[in-house]
């Protein structure tokens, strides 16, 4: 495990042109939420959903692809530097025939995704959640309007809740963020494994996830390991966003440490599934 955390490092260190779709498609992509936002025909706002949906989809197959050509490009020895650099730039080719490539079942699989995980907030969060609150005298429709009102109006409300109730709180969000760690953990190399399936056709999506779990099963502590150390890694990158904030220069810097983080995010669970498979 440390030393696929290692040399995931060295990869994103070496390929940091790996993180440029990443940047454009981020831009790109809130431009087209401003869109989604400020729409109030409804079928307005479904055509935008669903082409924001869409977008994402073709971006992650092509970053994906780009991913794991990057990966593949780490094997190679190079006589000198400046072919390694070469060769590194011409990843962004790989991209747009990831999207051709993977288009369709990286669309199945991030969809079946996206409605497990609702299915887990609302059955964790909503559903068994709202009832256990109220079954200790809290309301969160109460805590959602007062949030609402101010900072300080949520503050005081806080403030005036019993040891009891801010327990119930706690349990709540713990039993929640352990519901979504426990998913994430399972699903964590579905996407790695689709694009090391040598034929795409419609059982794709379903194979990648039984291969991915077969993979998960056989290689259990080191997953655990991984994402134990990428929840961290997570922790620290927040707390420097947070605290960079303050100053514009600093929330650059941020910028570009999230950036950095997220390609490294990658190409680690990747990495680790190319070197295991």
């Amino acid at each position: 495990m440390t030393l696929a955390i290692k040399k995931a490092f060295d990869i994103t260190k070496e390929n940091i042109v790996t993180a440029q779709p990443l940047i454009v498609f981020l831009l790109v992509i809130s431009l087209t939420s401003v869109g989604l936002a400020q729409q109030s025909n409804k079928i307005a706002f479904i055509i935008f959903f669903i082409s924001n949906f869409l977008l994402t989809t073709a971006f992650l197959s092509g970053w994906f692809y780009m991913v794991k050509k990057t990966i593949e490009l780490s094997k190679v020895e190079y006589a000198r530097v400046e072919e390694k650099s070469a060769a590194s730039f011409d990843l962004l080719k790989d991209f747009f025939p990831g999207v051709s490539a993977y288009f369709v079942p990286v669309t199945v699989i991030f969809l079946i995704y996206v409605l497990l995980s609702a299915c887990i907030i609302y059955f964790v969060g909503i559903d068994w959640g709202f009832g256990y609150l109220s079954s200790n005298n809290i309301h969160p429709d109460k805590i959602y309007q007062t949030a609402l009102q101010s900072q300080q109006a949520l503050e005081k409300y806080l403030y005036s809740m019993t040891f009891a109730q801010i327990r119930a709180i706690n349990i709540w969000m713990m039993a929640l963020t352990c519901a979504v760690t426990l998913f994430n953990f399972v699903t964590m190399f579905w996407f790695p494994a689709i694009f090391y399936i040598e034929k795409i056709n419609f059982w794709t999506p379903f194979v990648s996830f039984w291969k991915s779990l077969k993979f998960l099963f056989k290689n259990f502590f080191g997953a655990f390991g991984i994402m134990c150390f990428l929840s961290v890694l997570n922790f620290i990158v927040f707390m420097i966003n947070a605290i960079f904030s303050i100053n514009i220069i600093l929330s650059v810097i941020a910028f570009f440490i999230m950036f950095y983080f997220a390609t490294y995010y990658v190409i680690l669970i990747f990495s680790y599934y190319d070197t295991k498979q």
